[in-house]
């Protein structure tokens, strides 16, 4: 059996459109029984990683940029498994507004890959880097613990922002990719986007700690399991690569997302 639930590939923009219609149509309708099953992977255990591998990072995200506000757009989807396209799953898709030197057009939609099963967790604190930039190491292990001591009977719709603005992904500056995907020295420097959850930034905070946690995502590179080994998502503060996805869509969904009030 293959561990792999969905492939990592490009799609094309009526896919694109058919599998974020999915999500859409999900955070407007309330169907909390669907969010739940769209996060669930083996045993039923929260999946905590969507991946896509170096070729497609390369090839369709990271070209030479010409905007003056060159930006990624991650948007959340629900996608048909590979092997049983009536079964639907949670991803990203990922474009930018960036522009491929070779004059191909653009954007490219990359579908981000699920595994059979969520990715082990290891926090590593050396104390050696108390660095603020891009996330410090510490709170970047809280934001993924938070993530992952919950179950699939945990998860609501209060941690998709509120009844007037769920989330309908990320939008971030191009640059997080490129400092974040750092070939030399990786055997496959491939880029996981982990799941987490950190504290609410809109519209205002909740009084419980609880309830002011919303999901989110941080990238950093990583190697692809194979085979059972459902590989290891660390978090260790001896190196600096946790890039946040940090603002919401809505209201930053467009290409003036810098100006987004």
């Amino acid at each position: 059996m293959s561990n792999a639930l969905v492939q990592p590939r490009v799609i094309t923009q009526a896919d694109f459109q058919a599998y974020t219609l999915n999500w859409y149509n999900l955070v407007t309708e309330d169907d909390l029984a669907q969010l739940q099953n769209s996060f669930k992977v083996d045993d039923d255990r929260l999946m905590n990683y969507v991946y896509l591998t170096a070729e497609i990072m390369k090839d369709n995200l990271l070209w030479e940029v010409a905007p003056t506000q060159p930006c990624v757009w991650a948007k959340f989807a629900l996608v048909p498994l590979d092997n049983d396209p009536s079964k639907l799953i949670f991803s990203i898709i990922l474009y930018s507004n960036n522009i491929n030197p070779q004059g191909k057009g653009h954007p490219y939609y990359c579908l981000a890959g699920v595994r059979r099963q969520p990715a082990k967790v290891e926090i590593k604190h050396s104390g050696s880097s108390t660095s603020d930039e891009p996330i410090p190491t510490p709170e970047a292990a809280v934001w993924i613990e938070n993530w992952n001591k919950r179950t699939v009977g945990e998860l609501g719709f209060e941690m998709l922002g509120n009844a007037h603005e769920r989330l309908l992904g990320y939008t971030f500056p191009l640059s997080d990719f490129q400092n974040a995907w750092v070939p030399e020295g990786k055997a496959t420097p491939e880029l996981w986007v982990n799941f987490d959850m950190h504290t609410r930034m809109f519209p205002t905070p909740d009084p419980d700690p609880e309830g002011n946690l919303v999901f989110s995502t941080m990238i950093d590179t990583n190697t692809t399991p194979t085979g059972d080994d459902p590989g290891t998502i660390t978090i260790d503060d001896s190196r600096i690569t946790y890039y946040d996805i940090s603002r919401p869509c809505p209201p930053y969904c467009d290409a003036n997302w810098t100006d987004a009030k």
